[in-house]
């Protein structure tokens, strides 16, 4: 997972003008409702501390599906905001420095309602060097034979797969290289690159096709502007850990009743040290990956977690996903439906209990096509309402993008317009939310298990395991 809330890094766009705040105090406790938000920077262990509010935006919505009216929050302290309303658990509407071009959205049931905004970061980053490069001198487990090899800076979240001219010579037995750090990339899309830091943990990993074979964790160093020497001698993973989990059933049945219609399911997983996951994500250094065949009814495989003495648990993700695709202005964007288990790898089940969502209706118009025009009553609130196939789930999402084609590249923008989450699968957001003339998709989304503590409007406490399914609905433009 990526920079922003865990179950939606997306928001709410163009109405920052509309729901200011005023950084004053004041507010009196017995009848207030609050929005708690903490940052969490996620490195080699999360760090904890209250989200910093300044030039943030938030709104509590008082009324009905008629009528809307913004209630504006004011800061009550740290990573708090706070307004005057005397009854019911009314929705938070507020932006994150996540969301540059948009707001988030949460409906629970609760007046003081908290959450986290998820960064893979380290506190503090700063920019790297364009002189800063790491000079590798590895001795590996075995003979160099054709193994994949990665340095690996977890904190920064920055790697490098070695190229034909950095790997060691066929059956050599130690790397020696010299790396510009320019050549690196973030290891996702939302990190920004960041020079190394000594609170990082730096790994040279080693894999056998997608098997982490081999490891080596650096001395901590702070990165400088020259070359930082990195060496030691990697140690074969020990690979005494069993997976035994059944391949869902039904998986084609369920994805076959969703519209717009996909294409037939395909199945894989991946198991991963997770720095974060007491915090809600899976990401972090790949320990073993694959994908079962048709007529698998078991995933049985055995592998290696040498990161346990950091604290970072191995998560099995077993994922299902269908594709569709959609041509704006010419363009191909890919649209999908997905199922996806998280669960601790030790675990012997990784269901799909989650609610796939199989229809979605925005203002009363089912967008079970795509390319369809859609009228906006900008009289009352968009209404968003969809069908998951499994009623009981903890947390229902939805979100917005806006789609712009760009002609240069040939590639689809998607652009967070809006982003909810709610304890029931209808949401009723301002009707000036939506642009006449744009063009947008909308995922609706069900989650089971993780946030356990939602319905009293706790988006902070997380636990494995958890299930979700998501529905790119009909690609839609406002009439």
């Amino acid at each position: 997972m990526h920079r922003g809330l865990l179950l939606l890094p997306l928001g709410l766009a163009g109405c920052a003008q509309l729901f200011g705040i005023d950084n004053t105090t004041g507010v009196d406790a017995g009848s207030s409702v609050t929005l708690s938000v903490q940052h969490v920077s996620v490195g080699a262990t999360p760090i904890k501390a209250p989200q910093d509010l300044t030039g943030q935006t938030a709104s509590f919505l008082v009324g009905d599906a008629n009528a809307l009216m913004p209630n504006t929050a004011v800061i009550a302290g740290p990573g708090t905001w706070t307004a005057d309303i005397a009854t019911g658990t009314p929705p938070a509407l507020f932006t994150l420095p996540d969301l540059p071009m948009g707001h988030h959205d949460w409906a629970l049931p609760s007046r003081a309602m908290r959450g986290n905004l998820v960064v893979f970061e380290h506190p503090n980053a700063t920019a790297p060097s364009a002189t800063s490069q790491l000079a590798l001198n590895v001795t590996l487990p075995a003979m160099y034979n054709s193994e994949t090899l990665i340095v690996y800076a977890v904190g920064a979240w920055m790697n490098h797969v070695l190229n034909a001219t950095e790997v060691p010579a066929a059956m050599a037995t130690s790397i020696t290289s010299t790396i510009p750090y320019s050549s690196f990339a973030p290891a996702q899309s939302s990190v920004m690159p960041a020079r190394i830091t000594a609170a990082d943990i730096v790994l040279v990993l080693e894999y056998t096709g997608s098997d982490l074979s081999g490891v080596l964790q650096a001395a901590p160093f702070d990165q400088t502007d020259a070359t930082d020497m990195i060496t030691g001698t990697m140690v074969a993973v020990t690979h005494d850990k069993p997976l035994s989990v059944p391949v869902p059933a039904n998986i084609a049945t369920r994805f076959s009743a969703v519209r717009p219609a996909v294409g037939a399911p395909a199945t894989s997983w991946v198991i991963s040290a997770a720095p974060g996951a007491t915090v809600g994500t899976s990401f972090g250094p790949q320990l073993l990956t694959g994908a079962p065949a048709a007529a698998d009814t078991m995933i049985t495989a055995m592998y290696g977690n040498p990161f346990e003495s950091l604290q970072w648990p191995a998560i099995f993700n077993l994922t299902a996903v269908g594709t569709r695709t959609y041509t704006f202005n010419t363009v191909p964007v890919s649209l999908n439906a997905a199922l996806a288990a998280y669960v601790d790898a030790s675990a012997t089940d990784a269901p799909f209990t989650a609610g796939l969502p199989t229809t979605v209706t925005i203002d009363q118009t089912q967008l079970t096509t795509d390319g369809q025009m859609v009228a906006i009553n900008t009289a009352k609130p968009i209404e968003i309402t969809f069908s998951p196939d499994q009623s009981t789930n903890t947390v229902y999402t939805a979100q917005i993008d806006e789609l712009t084609a760009d002609m240069t590249a040939m590639t689809v923008k998607r652009t967070p317009v809006f982003a909810g989450v709610s304890t029931e699968h209808t949401f009723d957001i301002p009707s000036d939310l939506l642009v006449s003339g744009h063009t947008y998709v909308l995922r609706a989304g069900a989650l089971q298990g993780g946030y356990t503590q939602a319905a009293s409007g706790d988006l902070q406490t997380w636990s494995f395991p958890v299930s979700y399914g998501q529905l790119d609905a009909g690609v839609f433009t406002v009439q």
